[in-house]
């Protein structure tokens, strides 16, 4: 019994990390194309800490509301009140920006890196960013109300 219990919760964690991904995926294209499209819109801006903090913050928000619809739903399937989740939601994707921010900005100052390189910056940064997020969201966002 031990064993069939350990097998259903092992396959119901691995189809909720694979919508994790298939959503995660969904929103960091959305957000790595409008990090793009900011970016080069950041050249007025004489540093590289500003260019990046224009660029990630203007992709992050859309990204990061249209990430909680899908997690709360295709996701997490979470009866959670939303008004709860999602404050503590946009906290997680607040600290996520800061990390992504300060982590782009200082290895693409450290690399020199601009445009095309400076986006695969960002995007490795927030892939490392991607397994924090899933456990906190999982342990404290959308949390069943029982558990």
């Amino acid at each position: 019994m031990k064993e069939k219990l350990t097998k259903l919760i092992s396959s119901f964690l691995a189809v909720q990390i694979f919508r994790q991904i298939i959503t995660a995926s969904i929103c960091k294209v959305f957000d790595v194309g409008l990090f793009y499209v900011f970016d080069s819109m950041s050249g007025r801006f004489e540093t590289v800490w500003v260019q990046v903090l224009f660029a990630t913050v203007l992709a992050r928000i859309p990204s990061a509301v249209l990430n909680y619809f899908l997690n709360r739903k295709f996701v997490f399937a979470s009866d959670a009140d939303v008004a709860s989740s999602m404050s503590k939601f946009m906290g997680v994707a607040a600290v996520q920006l800061f990390l992504s921010w300060f982590g782009t900005a200082s290895i693409s100052r450290l690399l020199g890196a601009t445009g095309l390189l400076r986006t695969g910056v960002k995007l490795a940064v927030d892939v490392a960013l991607f397994f924090v997020s899933y456990a906190v969201q999982k342990i404290w966002v959308f949390k069943d109300k029982g558990e």
